[in-house]
């Protein structure tokens, strides 16, 4: 399954990110992410491993946002984004143990 979170407005426009409004993009694996990701126009080498506390993940503008949701992203409020990304983060860490 692929996650999005709410929309945010951009804080600071960088060279980097030029978008008004930004959301985040999370799967179930990394393989569903990326091919989800791909279906959108995105590539591989775009993934985000750096902040979200290192889980893998695109960034998204309003446009990839909206085609995500339509595609059958499901939207996570506050609370159920940050118990996703806690449910990612152990499935993770239990796939380095093994």
């Amino acid at each position: 399954m692929i996650y999005v979170d709410t929309l945010k407005i951009t804080k600071k426009q960088t060279r980097r990110w030029k978008y008004p409004f930004y959301a985040h993009m999370v799967g179930d694996t990394e393989k569903e992410l990326i091919t989800f990701a791909q279906s959108l126009g995105l590539r591989e080498e775009w993934i985000q491993r750096s902040h979200l506390d290192g889980i893998v993940h695109f960034d998204l503008n309003r446009n990839l946002w909206n085609n995500a949701r339509k595609y059958g992203a499901k939207l996570l409020k506050a609370e159920e984004w940050r118990n996703k990304l806690k449910e990612i983060r152990k499935g993770e860490e239990h796939e380095t143990i093994q």
